[in-house]
């Protein structure tokens, strides 16, 4: 079950990145235990975006250019 809490917290995070881009949202989201995979029908699109075991909700992996 920690997989989907996991999963569910990618989703929301991802769909907020599409928001904030002004990109269109998934019309399909399937989670799988260690991967969660956004589909886009018309243009046959797909991310899949890989949950790593390690990171908590306190942790971040962002990267951060040089300025």
């Amino acid at each position: 079950m920690r997989h989907i809490a996991r999963a569910v917290r990618a989703e929301h995070q991802f769909r907020h990145l599409m928001d904030l881009g002004g990109l269109a949202q998934p019309d399909e989201v399937e989670y799988h235990e260690t991967e969660v995979v956004f589909l886009w029908h018309e243009s046959k699109a797909a991310v899949i975006v890989e949950l790593d075991e390690t990171s908590g909700p306190a942790e971040s992996h962002a990267h951060r250019g040089q300025g």
